[in-house]
């Protein structure tokens, strides 16, 4: 019974870890997509207006 406990409960961490895991990367991208691409572009043209 312990074990079968245990490894539910290992089974519960790797899912939250894994969802986890995937919101993070899918937010990452998004965050790049929109607002890192943006602030990069902007960036280099303000560094090259400077230039």
């Amino acid at each position: 019974m312990a074990f079968f406990w245990i490894f539910i409960h290992k089974n519960l961490f790797g899912w939250l870890l894994l969802d986890f895991l995937r919101l993070s990367y899918s937010f990452f991208l998004t965050y790049l997509r929109y607002d890192g691409i943006d602030f990069l572009l902007s960036f280099c043209y303000k560094t090259f207006d400077f230039l």
